[in-house]
């Protein structure tokens, strides 16, 4: 059986609502024809996990160029008056 059961609320809210199976989603019936196809997760990771490792492993990149100006500042001291 492809598709979505008759039973199911979804179908319901939205055969209440006068879409009809087959038909697409949309004032104008222009929508997708067919459910969402997902993809099971076999990982513990969430959504956006490897971006936001990438994020962590580029944060050295600044902390190198942060050390280059550093570098390249000049010392200033300070002289105590013995007043």
């Amino acid at each position: 059986y492809q598709g979505v059961h008759k039973a199911s609320t979804g179908y319901k809210l939205l055969a209440s609502m006068g879409w009809k199976e087959g038909e697409g989603l949309g004032a104008k019936k222009q929508g997708i024809t067919e459910h969402v196809k997902v993809k099971k997760k076999h990982d513990a990771l969430g959504v956006g996990a490897a971006e936001q490792a990438s994020r962590l492993r580029d944060w050295t990149t600044g902390m190198v160029n942060y050390d280059r100006v550093l570098s390249g500042l000049k010392e200033v001291t300070a002289k105590h008056a013995n007043n």
